[in-house]
């Protein structure tokens, strides 16, 4: 998966879906690794609200250490 710069402010609940998927995070564990509600992240997935620009280059750094994200969630 890739999360273009210039793409950023184009972020959608459809892109941070498919962002938690490749991570393999349940919602909970998404939400926990951004620091945020699952409420929170259920309203960015069905887009109810934007994902504000802070989470979005959060998202971008989560994909970039893919390893650390996993090792945060091992058993």
């Amino acid at each position: 998966m890739k999360l273009d710069n210039d793409r950023l402010d184009e972020m959608d609940g459809g892109d941070i879906r498919r962002l938690r998927q490749h991570l393999g995070q349940t919602q909970t564990q998404f939400a926990s690794t951004m620091g945020v509600t699952l409420i929170t992240v259920g309203r960015w997935e069905r887009g109810e609200i934007q994902v504000p620009g802070p989470a979005r280059r959060l998202a971008q750094v989560l994909l970039a250490l893919r390893p650390a994200v996993e090792m945060l969630h091992s058993n």
